[in-house]
């Protein structure tokens, strides 16, 4: 029995040796651990990139792994995000914000070339401007008070123009349209007024069309009297009021001519 131990004792294999703690494999480094996080978020994307439904055309490239890491750890952070969700939440931001930097820098383009097309239009030293200051710079009258009533026109043209779609040819034609709906509306007792006394229903029309008109052109004034903040709202009413004068003198040289004409 003791021989038969000693025999099973040595051809039984012997127990594996304790594997001494100066012998184990060394830790990884921190730039390894880095490299590893990469590789895998660089998986987790191509993953993304192929089952994603939600990406299209409109979207750009993916960023970089680095980068969509870097934000996956911030929104996963202190968070239940599995990393593949942390990866798709990430691509989500990524697309928002490179839409919206694109919307900031569209608007910021639209502001260089609207500057620069208010770029030959008196300015005055800072802003926000006064009325006085528009009157002055832009109006150019022989007085305040011409000034006032010019840009009062001004005004009151604009508005025509706004019910017609530019089309001041066709204000007359939807005034008398205006005008007979205005009567239309009128209560019974509003029509006995004396006011109207003598008048018919056309010319009662008219006159609360043109009462409209001037209420809209009084609202204008009163907002423009207000001042300016910025160039934009400046250089936009400089523009219109410009374009506005230039009719204007068009009109009134081709009126002297005709006369002219005649009395020849």
């Amino acid at each position: 029995m003791k021989q038969n131990k000693k025999q099973n004792h040595a051809c039984g294999s012997k127990p594996a040796p304790h594997t001494p703690k100066s012998a184990r494999a060394p830790a990884l480094s921190r730039d390894e651990v880095a490299s590893i996080a990469v590789e895998a978020t660089r998986a987790e994307i191509v993953k993304h990139a192929q089952h994603s439904e939600n990406r299209d055309s409109r979207h750009g490239p993916l960023p970089s792994p680095e980068t969509l890491a870097l934000i996956a750890a911030n929104v996963a952070r202190g968070g239940s995000l599995k990393p593949r969700e942390a990866i798709a939440y990430a691509a989500e931001l990524y697309d928002e914000a490179c839409a919206r930097l694109e919307h900031a820098m569209k608007l910021q383009d639209a502001y260089t070339r609207e500057a620069s097309m208010f770029a030959d239009i008196p300015h005055p030293e800072k802003f926000p401007a006064s009325f006085d200051d528009f009157l002055r710079l832009i109006v150019r009258a022989k007085t305040p008070a011409d000034a006032t009533k010019r840009f009062r026109d001004f005004l009151r043209d604009r508005v025509k123009r706004s019910c017609v779609f530019d089309k001041i040819e066709d204000y007359p034609v939807w005034a008398e349209w205006a005008g007979k709906k205005i009567f239309e509306q009128m209560k019974p007792e509003e029509r006995e007024n004396p006011q109207w006394a003598g008048m018919t229903e056309q010319e009662i029309g008219a006159a609360l069309q043109q009462e409209n008109l001037e209420k809209r052109v009084a609202e204008q004034l009163e907002e423009y009297a207000c001042g300016f903040q910025d160039q934009y709202r400046w250089g936009h009413c400089a523009k219109g009021y410009f374009a506005w004068w230039a009719r204007q003198r068009s009109d009134q040289a081709r009126a002297a001519a005709k006369k002219s004409k005649k009395s020849a």
